[in-house]
Parts: structure tokens; sequence; C-alpha cells
């Protein structure tokens, strides 16, 4: 990498974004997880496994938010990017900001 990511956004509870919201996390950044449902949906993993997964992301300082999901993104005059997310209840939009998504 040519910079630090810093506080980043990871989207999607699939086995990539997962994984790279644990390696993230396990090298001091600060990471959010934003899963539109379960971690792992469809990926073949079962619920012992994700639950295994999603206590590693806990300790590794990663924060998960289930039922979350982007809507909007704006870049501000410093570059960080502001995240609209919006769930699980439709009054729970809230704007995040962060350095990589």
């Amino acid at each position: 990498l040519e910079r630090a990511p810093g506080k980043t956004l990871c989207v999607g509870g699939g086995y990539v974004s997962t994984e790279i919201a644990g390696f993230l996390g396990s090298l001091g950044f600060e990471t959010t997880l934003a899963a539109r449902s379960i971690l792992l949906r469809g990926d073949g993993f079962d619920a012992f496994c994700t639950d295994k997964i999603r206590q590693m992301l806990d300790a590794e300082g990663v924060n998960v938010l289930l039922g979350a999901r982007p809507i909007e993104i704006a870049k501000a005059d410093d570059g960080r990017l502001g995240v609209t997310l919006t769930g699980p209840a439709s009054e729970d939009t809230r704007v995040e900001w962060f350095d990589t998504v």
C-alpha cells in the first residue's frame, strides 16, 4: 500500500469483506464492517463458524454493524468520506466518517 488506510469501512458480509475487516483490525486500524444481514450468508458457512468468526472480529476490535447498509457516500474537502448508513430500522440513519471505504 502507498499509505495506511486509516479508519476503514468494509461493506458487505461476504468472505472478502469479512477477511479484509479482520486483518485490518488485527493490524490496529479502526475498522467497521457493515453487513445488510448476517455474516457469510450464502458462502457455505454454518452458524457455529460464523459465530466464531464474529467473536474473532470482536476480539480484534472490529465494529460489526449487522442490518446496516450504506445509502450515500460524500467526500469532504479534507478527503474523508462521509457515509450515510441506514438500518436495521429506517430511523437508524446516521453519517459516519472514514478515511477508506
